[in-house]
């Protein structure tokens, strides 16, 4: 049986759905599959 997979918003690398942190960047995700909009300082770096 092969397991559904989504990209992580963080780094883009396939991951399980159920994940909730990245195996290969560490972020942890909250579960939601919409990306996610980083920002420092109000400048956005997507």
């Amino acid at each position: 049986m092969q397991e559904e997979k989504k990209k992580c918003p963080f780094c883009g690398e396939e991951i399980l759905k159920v994940a909730i942190k990245c195996k290969y960047c560490g972020s942890i995700l909250d579960g939601s599959d919409q990306e996610k909009k980083i920002t420092i300082s109000g400048v956005d770096l997507r």
